[in-house]
C-alpha cells in the first residue's frame, strides 16, 4: 500500500509487476483523493481482504500473471466483483475499452471515477437483495 490510507473514501487496487506502474498509478490516484492497496501480484491481491468500500482494480494486463483465463478464473473463483480498468503497455491492441499507459492522467482517473460509480452501484443493487 502506498500513503495514507482513509477509511471514508473509495479503494483503488493497482495491480502490476512493474513498479514503475504502480508507483505512477498510485500516486496519481492518491492526488485525487483515493485510497491505494498496489499489489506486484494477482496472489498477493487475493491474499488481502478489501475494505468495506467502493473499489476498482487498476491493472497493467501486459504483465505476464495478469492476462488471459487464468487471471480471470482466478478473480471468479476468489469471488471477486469489482469493477476492472485494464491497462497495457501496448497502443494497438484493437480494442477500446482497454487503456494504454500513455493516456493522459485526466483521462485514467475519470475512467477509475467510472468504475467506482459502477460498484457504488453494484453495492447498492446487493443491499437491496440481501438482507442484513
Amino acid at each position: 500500500m502506498y500513503g495514507e490510507y482513509r477509511t471514508d473514501f473509495p479503494v483503488v487496487v493497482v495491480i502490476g509487476d512493474n513498479a514503475t506502474f504502480r508507483e505512477t498509478l498510485s500516486t496519481l490516484c492518491q492526488s485525487a483523493g483515493l485510497n491505494v492497496l498496489a499489489f506486484d501480484s494477482i496472489a498477493k491481491f487475493l491474499g488481502n481482504k478489501l475494505p468495506d468500500a467502493p473499489a476498482c482494480l487498476v491493472i497493467d494486463i501486459s504483465s505476464p500473471n495478469l492476462r488471459g483465463a487464468k487471471f480471470h478464473a482466478e478473480l471468479t473463483r476468489a469471488d471477486v466483483q469489482i469493477p476492472i480498468v485494464p491497462v497495457t503497455g501496448a497502443t494497438n491492441t484493437g480494442t477500446v475499452e482497454i487503456l494504454t499507459r500513455r493516456i493522459r492522467d485526466q483521462s485514467m482517473l475519470v475512467t477509475i471515477e467510472i468504475a467506482l460509480q459502477m460498484d457504488r452501484a453494484r453495492r447498492e443493487v446487493s443491499k437491496r437483495v440481501t438482507p442484513h
